[in-house]
């Protein structure tokens, strides 16, 4: 076995270089090297407007029968087994789902523990986005359980673990930031208001300007969730959410979403069809090659580019290429 140091030095760099979820999934293998567990579940304290509200943002769990293997199951309903190993089920479930029934898993039992990281006692953990602050996020609790009333947790194997969870939550955080960073910079936003939410909208982490926007466009949140729109376009799935003044961004990615604010832009009068032709314009394409790609007729695609110039106020391909920018024309 390596030494925990060893273990906490790769919980970082690991944090660099993954998805979130591929970076919960190593930090957590790494925990069941050290002690081993039947369940876990990692979950958030999220302070709203009516007070706290609990969050479970991954949980590790055994087959359900011997036969059965071991799921991963994401977000995006993609499965793969794997023999012998604990798997990450990335999922959020709401406030109202916690069941009373798990309450025991917030407190030290023989075969339960349940280790805290408070953000309020971690100010000098910094994110990668020096903008970036904890939103309403107040704490991350982990509770690991072994099943069977003789099969107790050493103090070692407690302290192993808090050790640990401090380090995997610090982790976390820059892991979700530098997230952020890389969605606008794909997205060549980097100097936009951004924001980390939950898959069903709570903040977790914003910048200034983008908490800054949300107040003065919807004055009262609730619960620190997103507003009703943009959390509406968050469930369907959408990538991104247009207002009268303002522009969403939204990428998921897991149990997380990261989402962007941008000033209303010419293009985002577009529907998510002329968007499609756009950008394939942007690239090239001629009419008649977009138009067997979408199975339309030539003479369709050469009225939705008419139309297209006009709504985006350009005189030619070119413009429009310019107009649409590197993060749209791709």
């Amino acid at each position: 076995m390596r030494q925990l140091s060893d273990a906490i030095l790769s919980i970082y760099k690991a944090s660099k270089s993954s998805t979130q979820t591929q970076f919960l999934m190593y930090a957590f293998r790494t925990i069941s090297e050290y002690v081993p567990f039947d369940r876990l579940r990692w979950r958030a304290g999220v302070t709203g407007d009516t007070g706290l509200v609990i969050y479970t943002l991954g949980s590790l769990a055994p087959p359900r029968t011997p036969a059965d293997h071991l799921i991963t199951i994401g977000c995006d309903g993609h499965r793969s087994a794997e023999d012998n190993k604990p798997v990450l089920l990335p999922r959020i479930v709401g406030a109202l789902e916690e069941e009373t029934r798990d309450c025991y898993e917030f407190e030290h039992r023989a075969n339960t523990v349940a280790v805290w990281y408070r953000f309020a006692e971690h100010e000098e953990a910094r994110l990668g986005e020096p903008n970036l602050r904890f939103a309403t996020l107040s704490f991350l609790v982990l509770s690991l359980h072994r099943d069977g009333a003789m099969r107790s947790f050493t103090d070692n194997e407690r302290d192993i673990v808090q050790t640990l969870h401090t380090h995997i939550s610090e982790a976390w955080a820059t892991n979700v930031s530098d997230g952020l960073q890389r969605f606008q910079y794909d997205q060549h936003e980097r100097d936009r208001a951004g924001a980390i939410v939950t898959a069903d909208g709570i903040l977790l982490f914003g910048d200034e300007r983008f908490l800054r926007h949300l107040a003065e466009r919807w004055p009262r949140p609730v619960d620190a969730r997103l507003p009703e729109p943009l959390r509406l376009a968050l469930a369907a799935g959408k990538t991104r959410h247009i207002e009268t003044t303002h522009g969403y961004r939204i990428m998921r990615e897991g149990a997380i979403a990261y989402i962007y604010a941008h000033p209303r832009r010419a293009v985002d009068t577009l529907t998510a069809r002329e968007l499609q032709v756009a950008q394939k314009v942007a690239s090239g394409l001629t009419h008649k090659e977009i138009a067997r790609l979408f199975g339309v007729s030539p003479s369709t695609v050469r009225k939705q580019i008419v139309s297209i110039h006009e709504r985006m106020g350009v005189r030619n391909n070119a413009e429009l290429a310019a107009q649409l920018g590197p993060g749209l024309s791709q």
